[in-house]
């Protein structure tokens, strides 16, 4: 499987001169050897596998400390790909995961946010569209991988059947969640409710401190996304950063958009445009 990594550098900002010293988001991809018990083709359980790692680091480059809305939530270290279909199955996730397709040769832009969207590359993300049907691959996948982690996490000997662990039973989908719900150790997939309204400075640096970045003048911040589905399904991907993805306000459990204080703890709010990039991955 031939792998190519190609980055673009842009800027999303509306006037790059003028926002120069502002904040930046670089986007980079690494590579880990890694070891699975997976049974999702193309790779068989205990294979070694080259996972493409995708890299944020953040850089305030202002001469304030400033804060804003964190665009990765997911503690897994997956992404939280949206759920385009609305098909209804009696199959069993795992075995769905498995049977997933192939895009070899197809392009495609992954838009990031709280919830990653993928489509056709080219298409205009700001138009009312229906969502690609890759994106119902990658949410399965990455949901089945979700799943088998807060398994291992809770020490269960409890397995989906897309995994090849030789001591764990296995179990479905629907009844692996049973059990997580049961042992109330659900882990956190970023689909955070805020209150329907302002958030004070305390709930923002404590309670929800991990949907928020505080940086320093000068500071640097950094995060990582396992894109071990993307290598799944193959194909040509562009992945970018929108200047919605960071915005200067929450969204309450009713839908409702409450605006961020300009001030927490010192910190300023981050309300300008940012400097970014996009990167490209191709697998074959």
């Amino acid at each position: 499987m031939r792998i190519f990594i190609m980055i673009i550098l842009c800027n999303i900002a509306t006037n790059m001169l003028s926002h120069a010293q502002d904040l930046s988001l670089e986007l980079a991809i690494k590579w880990k050897n890694t070891k699975t018990e997976l049974n999702i083709p193309p790779f068989d359980s205990n294979d070694s596998v080259l996972v493409p790692i995708l890299n944020f680091t953040f850089r305030n480059l202002t001469k304030n400390d400033i804060y804003f809305r964190n665009i990765y939530t997911n503690k897994s270290g997956y992404p939280k790909v949206i759920f385009a279909s609305l098909t209804n199955t009696n199959m069993d996730l795992a075995d769905r995961a498995k049977a997933h397709s192939f895009y070899k040769c197809k392009s495609y832009q992954v838009e990031i946010g709280e919830s990653w969207k993928v489509n056709d590359h080219g298409f205009d993300i700001s138009k009312e569209h229906e969502l690609n049907i890759i994106n119902d691959d990658l949410w399965a996948i990455y949901t089945v991988l979700q799943t088998q982690k807060s398994l291992n996490n809770l020490e269960l000997k409890k397995q989906l059947s897309s995994f090849n662990y030789p001591d764990k039973e296995i179990v479905s989908y629907r009844e692996a969640q049973r059990i997580i719900n049961e042992k109330k150790e659900l882990v956190n997939l970023g689909n955070n409710h805020f209150p329907n309204r302002l958030l004070t400075e305390d709930e923002i640096s404590e309670k929800y401190k991990d949907n928020f970045v505080f940086l320093k003048s000068g500071e640097t911040y950094k995060q990582e996304v396992n894109l071990i589905g993307f290598h799944f399904l193959g194909g040509n991907y562009e992945f970018l950063i929108s200047a919605e993805s960071i915005p200067g306000y929450t969204i309450s459990k009713d839908g409702k958009k409450i605006n961020l204080p300009k001030l927490v703890k010192g910190y300023q709010l981050f309300e300008r445009d940012f400097l970014t990039n996009k990167i490209g991955l191709k697998i074959n």
